[in-house]
């Protein structure tokens, strides 16, 4: 189920309201509401701050609700993919297909595994206690599987950049990832500059960057 970026600027998404500026959607009231969009109970269309398709989630309403001139209505073909994302949602969050926008939920069973979610907001991949069974399809056996998934470009620029010390004199030890050789190895960064590829621990940069 996925939609369009149409969003109220005081409207929050439920479970990625915890991070400021994570994403932003239309809440529930009429006046929130344009042509239809963001009925109680259902999806509403979020928005997403590097202009992907999103999951659409439930929403709650943010205090002193959106005026109708917040609303951005510039993309009046998110109609019909709301309604297939209405009819749907529930079905999408028990799906094992790999999500990425969806809330991770630990299950029912009584197994303790370790395994791990994406958190759109922050863009870094986080481990939760999976019970063995149901859940949702944001449920990776790796963090390097999740990153991979989740967030290609953002895995690249941590793990694939060339080591790089920057132009600074403030140097301390560091671990970069070597994609040639599959291993972190230390470097001296100077402090300032440099790229993503920079890690202050090698069990930091292991967790990122290799498969466990």
């Amino acid at each position: 189920a996925l939609c369009f970026a149409v969003f109220s600027r005081r409207g929050c998404c439920d479970w990625i309201a915890m991070t400021p500026g994570g994403g932003r959607c239309l809440g529930k009231s009429a006046r929130d509401r344009f042509r239809g969009r963001g009925l109680p109970h259902y999806g509403t269309p979020l928005l997403v701050g590097i202009l992907v398709l999103a999951a659409c989630t439930g929403t709650t309403r943010a205090q002193g609700g959106p005026d109708d001139n917040e609303v951005d209505r510039s993309n009046t073909t998110v109609d019909n993919e709301v309604e297939r994302s209405n009819a749907t949602a529930e079905s999408d969050r028990s799906s094992k297909e790999p999500n990425c926008f969806v809330p991770p939920k630990p299950g029912p069973c009584n197994g303790k595994l370790f395994r791990y979610y994406f958190h759109w907001g922050v863009g870094q991949c986080f481990r939760y206690e999976y019970s063995g069974c149901g859940g949702t399809g944001n449920n990776f056996r790796s963090k390097q599987k999740c990153m991979r998934t989740c967030w290609p470009m953002n895995y690249h620029m941590y793990c694939r950049s060339p080591v790089d010390q920057g132009p600074c004199q403030s140097w301390s030890v560091r671990f970069y990832y070597s994609a040639e050789k599959h291993y972190c190895f230390p470097f001296y960064y100077s402090g300032c500059g440099g790229n993503m590829n920079n890690f202050r621990s090698e069990q930091e940069c292991r967790a990122i960057c290799i498969a466990e």
